[in-house]
Parts: C-alpha cells; structure tokens; sequence
C-alpha cells in the first residue's frame, strides 16, 4: 500500500476535497492507497519537526520529498510553469461554465503539462480546482463605480498581476496573506482586500468588513498535484497513474460545483448576518475591465493562451 500524504490549508473546502480524493481513489484502487490528510499544524509536528508551514510552503514540501499530493494555487504554481500566471489575469473568465471548460479543454490540458516538461518539474498537475472560485472586494465600505476605489487601500496576494490589477483602477495594493485580512483591517493598514466568499468567512473578515462588493474581477484557480518521484513510482504499466489522474479529477469536478453552491449559500449567510453584498452594475464592471485591459499587452502572458481561453465564452475554441 502506497502512503499519499496531503496537507490542506485551514479552509473547510480544502478539507473536503482531499477526503472525497481519498474516498474516490479508495472505490477506483480499493487497498492500493493510504491517504493521510493533514492539517498544517499536523503536518508540522508529525513530519517537519514542529516547524510550522503555510500553504507558501508547498513546493518546497514536495520537492523535499515531504509531500506526495495537494491542491495549491496556479499563482504558486506558476513559479514552476510562468505560463500559469495567465490564470490570474482580470476578468478572464465571464462565468463559472466557461472557466470549468476552458479548464477542461485543451488550453487547461497544456497548462497543466507545462508543470511537467523539462528537467526542473516538480509536480504533475492533475485537476483543476475553483478554490472559492470568483474574487470580491470586502471592504468596509460599498463601492457602486470603479472611481471609489481611488486610493483605497486593498489587501492582496504578493504576485505581479494581482497588485497591478489594483493599481491599474488607482487603488494601493497591499501585499499581505489572506490570513492577515482581520489585523490589516482592524489597525488601518488595509480598508479592503482581494478575496471570495470562502476566504472572506474562513480569515473572520466578516468581523470587520460589513460589505461584500460583487466585482468578480479575477478568479481563484487552484490544482491538485502529485508529487514527481511519487507519479514515477506508480509505474507506466501498473495502471495507479491513471487511477490517481481519475480520483484527482472526479474530485475537481466535485469541488467545482461545491464552490459555486457555496458563492450561493454564503450570500444567503451575508443576508442573515447583516453583511451588505453590494453588486456592481455592468456598466461599472465593463469600466473595471476597460481599466485593467492594459494589463493583457504589458505583463509577460504565453502567447495567445488568453485569446484561447475566452474563446469558450463564444464557443470557439477546440
């Protein structure tokens, strides 16, 4: 029996999708697999020597072995396969259907294997995930135009697109993780940050943010991976790989559509908590888009991906 140890950060979807992985791969390959799911304070006492980890220290994790799967970012990802930062590009996706079938189709498939060319790979991405799928803006005022985020300081990711995007309204991005939301906002350092509805509940930003302004400007991607010398190890013609590849994508299937019944049931808990969910109108969030557009001709993209992926919004492509 082979051991698959998988760490999830602290968001109760990350959870639930290593145990439907480890429910699926037990009915495909039934005693063939132990997946051992861990939280990260777990992970740390039982295989790290008490040293903690955050889900920045992922990679680091399965390159050293540590790690046999999980689900991580595409902007972390993309520190192995740059071509993955087209992912987090501003309004590349018009709907959750769209995204799952770019995801799906070749474009997605290329992607993927873009993490496992070349001497330098670390993972094989097997399945996409929506992570919480669509990105708001809680802030602890309502914006109704683009022009009210002016100067507004907002909480971001540390990656490229993601501060430009924000500066490219005029706001002032602010790098810090997700988890420091509460801190940055209770002591003035931020007045919004850049999260769905699953982060904004999982970090208590609903303790200090009471409005959730509905821009979907970008998406959470996420994929599950496997970890190099573990994929080898199943052997070509033993059949596990394409067992594993199955599982993984099953359970991204899953977690698609358990993010988006979540986006709907945590708009209801926004509604009974007194949380304002603050739609911006279409005109307003063409102008986001119009603002941020720049974007695709002055950051570093692989050539003709985003083209290929908005062709599934227009049912062009493959």
């Amino acid at each position: 029996m082979k051991k698959v140890r998988w760490v999830h950060e602290p968001i109760e979807l990350f959870r639930r999708t290593a145990e439907k992985f480890a429910t699926e791969i037990e009915q495909l390959a039934p005693g063939e697999f132990e997946v051992e799911i861990l939280t990260l304070s777990e992970f740390a006492t039982k295989y790290n020597e008490g040293v903690a980890v955050t889900r920045n220290d992922f990679i680091t994790l399965i390159r050293e072995g540590k790690l046999e799967m999980c689900q991580i970012y595409t902007s972390k990802l993309a520190e192995l396969n740059s071509d993955l930062r087209v992912l987090d590009m501003p309004y590349l996706f018009d709907s959750y259907i769209e995204a799952s079938n770019a995801l799906a189709g070749q474009v997605g498939i290329d992607l993927l294997k873009g993490l496992f060319d070349g001497d330098n790979t670390v993972v094989r991405g097997l399945a996409y995930t929506f992570a919480g799928g669509f990105n708001m803006i809680p802030a602890t005022k309502e914006v109704d135009t683009v022009d009210d985020l002016v100067g507004v300081s907002i909480r971001c990711d540390d990656n490229e697109i993601a501060k430009k995007t924000f500066e490219a309204i005029g706001a002032t991005p602010v790098a810090l993780e997700v988890e420091q939301t509460k801190q940055a906002v209770t002591d003035g350092t931020v007045a919004a940050s850049d999260a769905n509805y699953t982060q904004f509940f999982a970090v208590d930003g609903d303790d200090v943010m009471k409005t959730l302004n509905d821009t979907r400007h970008s998406m959470n991607v996420a994929a599950i991976v496997c970890q190099k010398e573990f994929w080898k190890s199943l052997g070509k013609d033993s059949g596990l790989r394409s067992k594993i590849a199955d599982a993984a994508l099953l359970t991204a299937q899953a977690e698609q559509e358990w993010s988006v019944d979540e986006m709907f049931d945590l708009e209801v808990k926004c509604t009974n908590e007194g949380i304002t969910v603050n739609r911006m109108t279409t005109d307003e969030r063409t102008a986001f888009k119009q603002a941020t557009a720049g974007l695709y001709d002055t950051i570093s993209l692989p050539a003709g991906v985003a083209d290929r992926i908005r062709a599934y919004g227009t049912d062009a492509e493959e």
